[in-house]
């Protein structure tokens, strides 16, 4: 296992660097959140704090037809009213390079995580996660048509609750159509199995399944995109009072110049969560927010890589007159600050 390591690290270092791309964003501003503990049937006063990331992009040669790219992110967010602060940090990197014109390899690896402090209600840690994950995969292009193929291992732990924590193989497989430069239609399948140290390995009950479909117009000015996608396991025997998981998402985003440089992007999002059973180790959105959305985002460059973003956010979640309003969740997130963009590219000394 260490053997396979070391050799996955050195296909991550270049053997020679001739050029580079290189890309540095800083981002500081206020942020207000109308429900920073996401709290089911919460109604918090609206608190601000600051907020700021940190981008780091890195694109090198290497080899014959090799492009090495390395991806750094850290962001933190204080809320001075509840002594909460988040933080959260990605760091990725991968290589790819082309065989012949018609063929192209990738290898990948990505760490991501998310350390929240818990607050006076002790919430905080229900989101700290950390992921890793490695792939190798393949692409074979014709005029409009590409395959590509790929497989993985993947390690998920979950702070909170070690028995949502698994690990295990990973495969991905996709195909895209471009029938011009402005449109490319894609759908891919990705299986996974997710095992866990405190649950027996049952093939059926560690199998997740993931369909994706998606068509993307880009003319340059705007740029428009529709897609929708299924996730699907068993959450475990009926004996351990499990059942099915099925997570169905659309999406839908607008983005293109509004007036001069200045660039907006809106997107939708609709997710339906069918779930059955009293635990998991499935707990595929801990990650993320899993509620419907609406995000609007407006850019405006400055001078000297300087820019002003403002960001608006809405979740919200509504399980029907049936249910007791304990079950509904809403939130509002609004960003405006500064941003700074370095930009480097040119050979290496």
């Amino acid at each position: 296992m260490v053997g396979r390591l070391l050799l996955f690290a050195l296909l991550l270092l270049p053997a020679v660097a001739s050029a580079a791309e290189r890309q540095l964003i800083l981002r500081l501003g206020a942020e207000s959140d109308s429900n920073p503990a996401r709290i089911f049937g919460a109604d918090e006063p609206v608190m601000a704090g600051p907020k700021g990331t940190i981008s780091f992009v890195d694109e090198r040669l290497a080899w014959p037809e090799g492009l090495l790219t390395t991806e750094t992110q850290v962001g933190a967010r204080w809320l001075p009213l509840r002594e909460d602060w988040a933080a959260v940090w990605r760091v990725g990197g991968g290589l790819d390079w082309t065989d012949g014109g018609e063929w192209s390899h990738r290898t990948h690896a990505e760490f991501r995580g998310r350390s929240e402090a818990p607050g006076d209600d002790d919430l905080g840690m229900t989101r700290d996660y950390e992921r890793v994950a490695a792939t190798i995969g393949s692409a074979r292009s014709w005029e409009h048509l590409t395959l590509e193929a790929g497989a993985g291992y993947a390690a998920f732990g979950y702070a909170a609750d070690s028995g949502r924590s698994w690990h295990g193989p990973t495969a991905s497989v996709s195909l895209s159509y471009a029938p011009s430069q402005a449109v490319t239609v894609s759908a891919s399948y990705e299986p996974s199995l997710r095992m866990s140290a405190e649950t027996p390995f049952l093939l059926t009950e560690s199998l997740t399944q993931s369909t994706g479909a998606r068509l993307q117009y880009d003319a340059g000015r705007w740029v428009a995109s529709i897609s929708g996608s299924a996730t699907a396991a068993s959450a475990g025997s009926e004996a351990s009072g499990g059942g099915d998981y099925l997570h169905q998402t659309a999406e839908i985003t607008l983005g293109g110049l509004l007036w001069g440089d200045a660039v907006g992007r809106l997107s939708g999002v609709l997710q339906r969560v069918a779930y059955e059973g009293a635990g998991s180790v499935v707990e595929l959105a801990v990650e993320d927010e899993d509620r419907n959305q609406v995000s609007i985002a407006i850019e405006q460059p400055l001078v000297d890589g300087w820019g002003l973003e403002g960001r608006y956010q809405r979740y919200l979640q509504r399980l029907g007159a049936a249910s007791s309003a304990q079950n509904d969740f809403e939130r509002h997130i609004a960003f405006v600050g500064l941003s700074w963009r370095s930009e480097r590219q040119g050979a290496e000394p």
